[in-house]
C-alpha cells in the first residue's frame, strides 16, 4: 500500500502529530506500506501518482471550494481514496485571534466542504468526531500518540534544576486562555514566602506580540522575580523545554471551540514525566482524575491555580507522584497498539475500494 501525505502547513503541530509521527510508526510496523509526502501535487510524477492508494491530508488541501473540488476529482481520478485528518473545530469563537481571518476568508464553510467531500475523516477526539459525523458518515477517532523511540525530543532528559519549576507551553492563539491565570499569577508574584524557591517559565518566547502579552500575565507586570523565559524552538525540539520544569500548566476556557480540541497538552506532559494542572474541560477530564493524575481547575475558580501551584512547590514529592500516575494513565488511555491497528485497518479497507 502506498500512502501520500499531503502537507498544507509543514513544520506545524498538526503536520507533525497528525501526519509525520503516526505514519513513521506505521512504516516501522508494516513492511508492505510505504509513505511519500509533498506539499504540491504538481511535484509528483505521473508514474508516482498512479501507484498511490491513499492521500492523507491535514485540515485542508485547497484555499477555496472550487480548487478543493478540482484537486479532489484529480486525486480520485488516479484511483486513490482521500482521507482528511482534522484536529480542530472549524468555527472559531469571537475571542480567538484568528476569528476575523476565518470569517473574512469563509474558512468554516471551506473546512466543512473538505469534510463532506472526502472519502473518510480522521478526528482526534469523540467530541470532534461527533461534529464531523454531521458532514461525513465515515469518521474514525485516532488520538495524538507520541513515540519517544522514534522522536528523540520525547525522551525525558536530566536537566540540573536547583529550583522547583512550573511552565506553560502554548502557541500564540491562546490569549483568552492564558488570561485565566491572571489572578493566580498576581497572587504568586506577591507570595514572598515562595520567592527564591521556584522558577516560573513561559515557553515558546519569540518576538510575536502575543508572547509579550503572555509575559505581562505570567510575570504579573514584571513583579515576579521568579519568572523566566524558554525561547521558541521548532516543532522537532520544542518538547525538550519540558525537561526544565516539574509541572506544566494547561489553561483553556470552556468555549465551544476549545471543547473540540485534543488532550495533546496532557499527553506531552505525561510522556515527558511531568505533573499537570489543567482546566476542567471535557477532553481533559476524560484523562485525569483530580488529585490522582494531576489537578483539574473549575472554570470559575481562578485563584485555585495559585493554590495548586503553591501546594506543589511546597510538596515536590506530590508532583512526582502525580507525574508518575499521569504517565501510566496516558499510556493506557492512548492505547498505542489498538490505535495503530485501527489506523491500518481503516487504510487497508479504503485502499481495497480502488
Amino acid at each position: 500500500m502506498v500512502i501520500c501525505l499531503l502537507y498544507t502547513s509543514a513544520n506545524t503541530g498538526s503536520a507533525f502529530y497528525r501526519l509525520e509521527m503516526p505514519h513513521t510508526r506505521m512504516m516501522e510496523l508494516n513492511s508492505d506500506i510505504s509513505v511519500v509526502s509533498t506539499d504540491n501535487l504538481d511535484f509528483l510524477l505521473p508514474e508516482e501518482l498512479s501507484i498511490i492508494d491513499l492521500f492523507i491530508v491535514s485540515r485542508s488541501f485547497a484555499s477555496n471550494i472550487d480548487v478543493m473540488k478540482t484537486n479532489l476529482t484529480f486525486m480520485k481520478s488516479m484511483g486513490a481514496s482521500v482521507i482528511l485528518d482534522i484536529d480542530d473545530y472549524w468555527h472559531l469563537g469571537t475571542g480567538h485571534s484568528f476569528y476575523r481571518h476565518y470569517l473574512d476568508n469563509n474558512l468554516p464553510k471551506l473546512v466543512a466542504a473538505h469534510i463532506s467531500h472526502c472519502d473518510a475523516v480522521i478526528a482526534t477526539t469523540t467530541y470532534l468526531a461527533q461534529e464531523c459525523l454531521k458532514l461525513n458518515k465515515n469518521v474514525e477517532i485516532l488520538p495524538n500518540i507520541p513515540y519517544p523511540h522514534l522522536f528523540e525530543q520525547f525522551e525525558s532528559k536530566f536537566v540540573d534544576k536547583p529550583l522547583f519549576s512550573v511552565g506553560y507551553f502554548g502557541a500564540a492563539q491562546h490569549e483568552e486562555d492564558v488570561d485565566i491565570l491572571r489572578i493566580s499569577m498576581g497572587k504568586l508574584a506577591h507570595d514572598q514566602d515562595l520567592d527564591g524557591r521556584y522558577n516560573l517559565y513561559l515557553a515558546g518566547w519569540n518576538d510575536n506580540p502575543v508572547y509579550a502579552a503572555y509575559e505581562k500575565i505570567f510575570s504579573s507586570d514584571y513583579h515576579n522575580i521568579n519568572y523566566k523565559r524558554i525561547a521558541a524552538a521548532d516543532i522537532y525540539s520544542y518538547v525538550g523545554g519540558y525537561n526544565y520544569v516539574d509541572v506544566a500548566l494547561a489553561p483553556l476556557r470552556n468555549t465551544k471551540f476549545n471543547r473540540y480540541k485534543s488532550e495533546l497538552k496532557i499527553s506531552e506532559a505525561a510522556f515527558m514525566g511531568k505533573a499537570i494542572i489543567a482546566s476542567d474541560i471535557p477532553m481533559y477530564a476524560d484523562c485525569l482524575d483530580d488529585g490522582v493524575h494531576g489537578f483539574l481547575i473549575p472554570q470559575h475558580k481562578h485563584s485555585l491555580w495559585y493554590k495548586r501551584i503553591r501546594q506543589l512547590i511546597n510538596e515536590p514529592e506530590l508532583a512526582q507522584e502525580l507525574a508518575s500516575n499521569l504517565t501510566a494513565r496516558m499510556t493506557e488511555y492512548l492505547n498505542a497498539p489498538a490505535n495503530e491497528k485501527k489506523r491500518v485497518e481503516m487504510y487497508r479497507s479504503l485502499a481495497r475500494k480502488k
